[in-house]
């Protein structure tokens, strides 16, 4: 696969590198590339392409498994498939075609997923083979990248129409803060470190802002 065509597909599932000037038609070889690739960035990737492939219907565990030859990009595809799956499961991410692609993907490697998931819920990197692939990472592209879930927590939150949401929260709050707010909206366990900044520093200017007083005084100045 050509280089540029290899980035536009990347792009075409949900992974912007750069613009894709078509959609991409082979997203198992461009998955199978992205394996290969050795670049971090796309391994952090993965569970978004995934994700969108499914959405798309045309992943085929198999046949991206026949294009990988060497027994080390066949470990790392079971990696980032197994990774990708415990992305998923932390984050809850309830879209009908990602629950029906854990339920296949994850017979043989429930374990494995299972050992992901608890390293992903405390931010750890993950073990060989999949070396220098952060936990937190992992779900921050997920986040960052993968729209479905974004429009649900905009559902969540019964935003009105037109209402920029990050964009009003990034006037407030650090990356990292946002990231915690809507970990708490989705009712996921905080770790202890989490708890205490979010005691700390969020709560804090989260009560600020939900002053009625405050609201009436920026309502004046505005």
């Amino acid at each position: 696969m050509e280089p540029k065509s290899f980035r536009e597909n990347v792009a075409a599932l949900g992974f912007p590198l750069v613009e894709a000037d078509e959609k991409a038609k082979a997203a198992n070889a461009t998955l199978a590339e992205v394996v290969k690739s050795r670049d971090l960035r796309l391994w952090e990737g993965f569970p978004v392409m995934l994700a969108n492939s499914a959405r798309e219907q045309p992943f085929n565990y198999e046949a991206v498994r026949s294009l990988l030859k060497s027994r080390r990009d066949l470990r790392m595809l079971n990696c980032l498939v197994g990774a990708s799956l415990a992305v998923y499961k932390v984050l809850r991410v309830r879209s009908p075609h990602i629950e029906k692609l854990v339920q296949e993907l994850e017979k043989g490697r429930a374990q494995e997923v299972e050992k992901f998931e608890s390293l992903l819920k405390q931010d750890q990197n993950l073990p060989a083979p999949c070396d220098g692939l952060s936990g937190e990472r992992l779900k921050n592209v997920f986040l960052n990248y993968y729209e479905e879930k974004q429009r649900s927590v905009a559902e969540l939150l019964s935003l009105k129409d037109g209402f920029d949401l990050q964009y009003a929260l990034s006037q407030i709050f650090s990356e990292r803060q946002k990231q915690l707010i809507f970990k708490k909206l989705r009712g996921e366990v905080f770790t202890k470190t989490e708890r205490e900044y979010y005691s700390r520093d969020i709560k804090k200017k989260l009560l600020a802002i939900a002053n009625p007083d405050l609201q009436k005084l920026a309502q004046k100045l505005l």
